[in-house]
């Protein structure tokens, strides 16, 4: 782990206004969650009590963000497409084989709606 960060930092960049900016953020935090993950204790109370903390502080902000995608207006196909790849990031790949019904109808729409668009590109 790099450098400990506290949740200062992320409490402005938790406040989008775009689907597009929610996703950079989710990759962001999934990102920092893995490298917490991939820690090692070292010994170091203090650092190592500041690494679970960030963990626990970016698994809420995740959630957060999860919560917040729920809440975006789409205004736009280029939105729709984002929401439905933000959607594929946080559940299809992190949920490894275990894939829900729901979750194949909505891969079904957006495998569907990658065909139509890349359908009017070439056409």
């Amino acid at each position: 782990m790099k450098k400990v960060v506290s949740k200062t930092r992320f409490e402005k960049a938790s406040k989008v206004e775009s689907i597009q900016e929610l996703s950079a953020l989710y990759k962001d935090v999934t990102k920092r969650l893995r490298e917490c993950a991939d820690y090692r204790p070292v010994g170091n109370k203090a650092q190592d009590h500041a690494i679970e903390t960030l963990e626990e502080e970016l698994n809420q902000l995740q959630d957060q963000i999860l919560k917040s995608s729920a809440k975006m207006t789409l205004r736009t196909k280029h939105d729709l497409k984002t929401l439905l790849d933000f959607w594929y990031i946080a559940t299809v790949e992190n949920s490894g084989d275990e894939i829900s019904v729901s979750d194949r109808i909505i891969m079904n729409f957006r495998d569907y709606y990658d065909e139509i668009v890349f359908d009017k590109l070439i056409a």
